[in-house]
């Protein structure tokens, strides 16, 4: 399951308007590599199958004409299909990064 969410993710490019000038990760050129980390969430709704995976996108910044390390992006990646005779993913939608969800707490 994990290497078909890998190839949803490249394949749809979730992260194309992340990166760039505009995007949510400004300061990100390039995603270099992607690691599904693990599954967190599962939502069955009728025949429809929700899963929310934590994945960490590997970036790189161009710069003086190279690309250069820029660290990780740990973010959630929702991934909804359903199952005929395997699970088929109908769709993939990034929800956002880790960082805001894991703080987030009651008083």
């Amino acid at each position: 399951m994990f290497d078909e969410v890998y190839q949803e993710i490249w394949n749809e490019e979730l992260y194309q308007e992340l990166i760039g000038e505009f995007g949510e990760w400004g300061t990100i050129d390039r995603v270099d590599d992607i690691t599904v980390e693990q599954l967190e969430t599962v939502v069955i709704s009728g025949q429809s199958i929700t899963l929310v995976f934590d994945v960490t996108f590997s970036t790189q910044t161009y710069s003086d004409h190279e690309y250069y390390d820029n660290g990780s992006q740990e973010c959630y990646v929702k991934i909804v299909g359903h199952i005929e005779e395997k699970f088929i993913i109908d769709k993939s939608d990034y929800i956002g990064t880790t960082v805001g969800f894991r703080n987030f707490k009651f008083d």
